[in-house]
């Protein structure tokens, strides 16, 4: 299984989830080139398909790459998707970002979160390596791939399996947007959870889900 990680964050975000699976990690990734960069290595590896999980920007970057060689996954999670992200709304965060980095982050993720308990959780795990570790550059290049791209459902009916797991209560991508998606796929399958926001990884209702 390969795993996608979001925005902002890296594959420690899904270190909550008991996945029976032998794990691919996507580190220092480069949205633009990520397509190639992956289809190389599992040519290079001899691996002919994968099982995929991609959370928000991840979810983006699996779909690009499933509109290309659809035969090579087997089944995607999306978590957290839209269609797409608007300069109206990447235009106000780079400037937040350039203006200091660590509070933005830190507010991002505490609005990513429904339930203050889950984000403390997140808080004291993660959200200190994501300050230090996620550059400034990485960032913007990051929201400048969002801004351009839209999420792709190109080859999307064609594989095994397609889930959709979004929160309802999702401030950063709107759950209507998921609907959309799921709409525009009729084999995938949505997953509504109750209460939770853009970062399920931490609540109950998540860890319970099974990811076969």
């Amino acid at each position: 299984m390969l795993l996608v990680p979001g925005w902002a964050t890296d594959c420690r975000i899904f270190s909550q989830l008991p996945l029976p699976y032998n794990l691919l990690l996507t580190e220092n990734i480069n949205p633009t080139a990520f397509t190639n960069d992956l289809y190389t290595y599992l040519s290079h590896k001899g691996i002919e398909s994968v099982s995929m999980i991609g959370f928000s920007m991840g979810g983006f970057l699996g779909a690009d790459f499933i509109s290309l060689y659809p035969n090579m996954v087997d089944t995607f999670t999306a978590i957290g998707i839209r269609h797409q992200y608007p300069k109206e709304t990447t235009l106000p965060i780079k400037a937040y970002l350039k203006k200091n980095k660590s509070t933005f982050l830190t507010k991002f993720f505490e609005n990513s979160f429904q339930d203050s308990k889950d984000f403390n959780t997140f808080k004291h795990r993660l959200l200190p390596h994501y300050l230090e570790n996620m550059s400034l550059s990485y960032l913007l290049d990051t929201l400048d791939y969002l801004e351009t791209h839209s999420f792709s459902i190109k080859g999307l009916s064609s594989i095994e399996k397609m889930t959709i797991i979004h929160g309802d209560a999702d401030q950063i991508a709107p759950l209507n947007e998921a609907q959309a998606i799921h709409k525009s796929v009729p084999s995938s399958q949505l997953i509504t959870l109750k209460n939770i926001g853009h970062f399920p990884f931490f609540t109950s209702d998540f860890r319970n889900l099974r990811f076969t």
